[in-house]
């Protein structure tokens, strides 16, 4: 499922019973993803190339 906030895009879905979270960013130089689930948390950063 999708909500939207301002400037984010929140995703949550469902992987073998365990619930996780990816809240995407928007920035002027790119996006950052926040990749959470279980406790473990990751953290993509994308940078714009024009």
């Amino acid at each position: 499922m999708f909500t939207e906030e301002v400037g984010k895009l929140i995703q949550t879905f469902e992987v073998g019973g365990k619930t996780g979270t990816i809240v995407r960013g928007q920035a002027p130089d790119g996006m950052t993803a926040v990749y959470s689930i279980q406790g473990v948390t990751a953290i993509r950063k994308y940078k714009k190339v024009a």
